[in-house]
Formats: structure tokens, C-alpha cells, sequence
């Protein structure tokens, strides 16, 4: 999904990635603009707790992230600190 951010200054990307088989899955993450990096909302493989920082429970090998048997994993865009936002 690519859609504008709620002040509409700039795009919001939202990735689902859905394994429904019983084993491990490796998906290719697409690529974001420049600036940008995925950062993962949610992952149905865990517990969902209060505070839960799904990025660092979930696998990922540079662009690829391991979806769990039978789970959902949800990304989004996030802006990176180091980047300057044009406007």
C-alpha cells in the first residue's frame, strides 16, 4: 500500500507480508525511496505485549525479512534520523 501521509506532506508505505504455510518464509523486502527504511508494526509469530519491539524479535537479513509458520508480519516506512526532509 502507498498512500499520503494524514498532513499530506509525503507517502506512507505499508507492507503485509502473509506466510501461511508451516515453515519458514524468506520474502525480499521492496525498496523505499531514499531516506526511507522499513520498520516492522507487527508480527502475529509473538505474543503481543505492551511495548513489544517487533523489529528486533524478527529475523532479517539485510533486505529480507523470515516470516514465521502461519503468522503476519506488518511494515511500514519510517524516515530515517539522518535524513534532511525537503519543503
Amino acid at each position: 500500500y502507498s498512500g499520503r501521509s494524514t498532513d499530506d506532506t509525503e507517502d506512507d508505505f505499508i507492507l503485509i507480508c502473509i506466510n501461511t504455510f508451516w515453515e519458514n518464509q524468506n520474502m525480499t523486502l521492496p525498496g523505499l525511496p531514499q531516506g526511507f527504511t522499513w520498520s516492522v508494526a507487527m508480527d502475529t509469530w509473538y505474543d503481543h505485549e505492551e511495548n513489544t519491539d517487533y523489529n528486533t524479535l524478527t529475523e532479517r537479513h539485510d533486505n529480507t525479512i523470515v516470516v514465521r509458520p502461519r503468522s503476519v508480519v506488518i511494515l511500514s516506512s519510517k524516515r530515517n534520523d539522518s535524513s534532511v526532509r525537503e519543503g
